[in-house]
């Protein structure tokens, strides 16, 4: 169980309670065993009216959960973790997606935040051994307690799960599996009587998977380049450039958080030409074109070519290396920065090797 050292959101009682009673009678359906994470279904947040799309998890066996991917971002990301996009689904794809989630685990994984309020409740084990857990993480956010807005949205989405699961079971072409853009909808509908219910639409969202991100120039220091090219250095090999996320958690704040490492490696070498540290509401592009150029006023020796894993990023320093003649290009895989990325997880899970 880890230690947490930010207060976790204040939520009263009799919010928790109708939260806990939607999850319970959601893992008494075991919609895992019939459902697999690819089919989905959409809804509105009761509070915000914004539209979330939703998978049940546990087909495996092995983690077993509902989730909210929250907005068409949250899509987007959904759709590229089928298309196996994200290289190290569980430090990535959790750092650029914008989820809510109830997982259902062992007593050992709750935190002391989780068992307080059960105590309170008078939570028991369900038949399967499984507690429910519910986590918020909004995109470049470590996973946290949620707040009582996302209790009031979790809920609604449980109870609506639980009919989509029933409905599933009956007819399993009401989630249009054969049409990946098109959606069964829940909207919120409130009565005097019976609180708030649903109503079913159909939600068409069909995503671009066009990176939409405006290019900010980076400023150049003319002083500097001048310096640079005077020292007339060799240029040679490829230095591969890409920021890959912390494996763990930074506690300095409201929520905790993982910030981005870029990272410059020589793809001949696997040599680490320099790191530096990208906090969330930092320009991550610019952080990098920074970095490099302290590199190159004390690098030995400059490369022929600077290998980017995104094109933003590879357009924001275009300008920088045009002026010290160097070639700029966009890959999908960049094996140094994959090899030195597994190496520094590991090291964080396990402790360094001597």
């Amino acid at each position: 169980m880890n230690q947490t050292t930010i207060p976790a959101p204040r939520v009263s009682t009799a919010l928790w309670r109708p939260l806990y009673e939607a999850a319970n009678k959601f893992a008494e359906f075991q919609a895992w065993r019939d459902i697999s994470d690819m089919v989905l279904f959409a809804l509105k947040d009761p509070v915000t009216g914004d539209i979330g799309y939703c998978n049940i998890m546990g087909k495996l066996g092995e983690f077993f959960a509902f989730a909210i991917y929250r907005g068409e971002s949250g899509l987007e990301c959904l759709m590229k973790v089928s298309m196996g996009e994200y290289q190290n689904i569980e430090h990535e794809f959790v750092q650029v997606s914008d989820t809510l989630m109830a997982e259902f685990c062992s007593k050992e994984g709750l935190e002391k935040e989780d068992l307080v309020i059960m105590k309170k409740l008078g939570i028991k084990m369900n038949d399967l051994g499984l507690f429910p857990c519910f986590r918020s993480a909004p995109k470049g956010s470590f996973p946290w307690f949620v707040t009582k807005n996302e209790v009031r949205y979790l809920t609604f989405a449980l109870q609506c799960a639980c009919d989509a699961v029933e409905q599933y079971r009956k007819d399993p072409s009401v989630f249009f599996l054969n049409n990946p853009c098109r959606f069964r909808l829940y909207t919120p509908v409130k009565s005097l009587l019976k609180g708030t219910s649903w109503k079913i639409e159909t939600h068409f969202s069909e995503p671009s998977f066009e990176d939409d991100e405006v290019v900010d120039s980076f400023r150049l220091d003319k002083r500097r380049i001048r310096n640079i090219v005077k020292a007339n250095r060799e240029k040679k090999g490829v230095w591969e450039v890409s920021t890959v996320f912390f494996p763990g958690s930074v506690h300095d704040r409201e929520r905790p958080y993982s910030p981005r490492v870029a990272l410059m490696v020589d793809r001949d070498s696997f040599y680490v030409l320099g790191t530096k540290i990208v906090l969330p509401e930092d320009n991550y592009h610019h952080k990098i074109c920074e970095k490099l150029l302290e590199i190159f006023e004390g690098a030995p020796h400059l490369p022929t070519q600077l290998v980017f894993s995104d094109a933003v990023t590879c357009e924001t320093a275009e300008p920088l290396a045009e002026a010290l003649g160097l070639e700029v290009a966009v890959e999908a895989n960049l094996p140094a920065i994959k090899d030195v990325s597994k190496s520094m997880i590991e090291a964080f899970i396990n402790g360094p090797k001597f």
